[in-house]
């Protein structure tokens, strides 16, 4: 049973990695080419365009892993059928659950590195990718460390810790300088939240240094009327979606201590929980689809289909996202709903596979 599981293992591995290879390529060439409308803005270059792409490939194999396992696992059971081995199986007396639990094996490898890329290395790749664009687009924008984000404004910089959604910033220290480059003033905001088009900053501290005397100021409250806009910041953020379940959790966390529709981020949370779980049943939908052909013509037509219904099931688990936010449906159920249906499709196919 193990040369078995290894055989299988090794063919369906093999054909959902070269699918989801050319998938990306595929996808990839079509992001560089809408990228190239970029070019000439600020700094923003061939070669910056070029590694801007290169680090969206980790988010773009994330999102494609679905499309792929249920591509790549038509293509290797049609060919496990194509050459009989699927029957030479049965006919050794393997039973057909044998077969099936043979072949969701590597439908669990695949789960588990999808949820690895969309945990630990598209948060990473995604904000990195961001803000390389931004620095090169904008020159607002100077350096991001550790410590937050640098901005210059004038004579003036800004050292932003934290920003949040809904147009918030935390933690917000700022620097200004004279004509002679002497400091003359150093200011901390808590938080500041945009408004009709200024800042509002709350709990401010300012020291205010001259020749004379150095003062203090606390617990202000100001109106601040600056160039950087939460869209310029947003360029350095990553999308709900490419976030981490810890830094999703924080976030909801923070908007509803707040008083602010976290719904999006909501979303975000449980698309992050069972979108890996999607490649998993696209797999096992693959099983009758291909399994229940009965002649090469037939399975042809039968891997054709699968491919369509792969790239409906695409679609729909976006529009399901959107149509959540429109119309204000619980996450959990717009993010479930399709992964169960194409489940129960799958089960349904099965057992009258297994009937017949």
């Amino acid at each position: 049973m193990k040369i078995l599981d290894r055989h299988i293992r090794k063919t369906i591995l093999a054909s959902v990695f070269s699918t989801l290879i050319v998938l990306i390529g595929l996808f990839t060439f079509f992001e560089f080419i809408d990228e190239l409308d970029s070019l000439g803005k600020g700094n923003y270059g061939l070669f910056d365009a070029i590694m801007f792409v290169l680090l969206k490939i980790p988010s773009l194999a994330y999102h494609l892993f679905p499309l792929a396992g249920l591509i790549g696992s038509l293509i290797a059971l049609g060919t496990l059928m194509s050459q009989n081995e699927i029957i030479i199986m049965q006919n050794a007396g393997i039973s057909f659950q044998r077969i099936v639990y043979s072949i969701m094996k590597p439908g669990v490898i695949v789960i588990i590195i999808a949820m690895i890329l969309g945990e630990f290395i598209v948060p990473v790749t995604e904000q990195y990718a961001n803000y390389t664009r931004s620095v090169k687009i904008n020159d607002q924008i100077t350096l991001k460390t550790r410590n937050g984000l640098w901005v210059r404004e004038g004579q003036s910089y800004l050292n932003v810790r934290t920003i949040l959604p809904g147009n918030t910033i935390k933690y917000i220290y700022m620097y200004s300088f004279d004509n002679n480059n002497r400091l003359i003033k150093s200011s901390y905001a808590d938080s500041a939240s945009y408004h009709n088009g200024k800042w509002h900053l709350k709990n401010v501290s300012q020291t205010h240094i001259s020749n004379r005397a150095v003062t203090l100021d606390t617990n202000l409250d100001e109106t601040w009327d600056s160039l950087l806009r939460p869209g310029l910041l947003s360029l350095v953020t990553i999308k709900p979606e490419n976030l981490s379940i810890f830094d999703l959790v924080n976030y909801t966390k923070y908007l509803k201590k707040n008083n602010r529709n976290s719904q999006t981020y909501r979303q975000a949370f449980w698309s992050k929980i069972f979108y890996p779980l999607s490649s998993g049943v696209l797999i096992f939908l693959a099983i009758p689809i291909v399994l229940g052909a009965t002649q090469t013509q037939n399975l042809g037509q039968r891997i054709f289909i699968g491919v369509v219904i792969g790239l409906i099931f695409h679609i729909i688990n976006q529009a399901m996202g959107n149509i959540g936010l429109v119309y204000n449906l619980p996450p959990l159920a717009t993010v479930v709903s399709p992964i169960v249906a194409t489940f129960f499709i799958g089960w349904f196919l099965m057992r009258r596979l297994v009937t017949v």
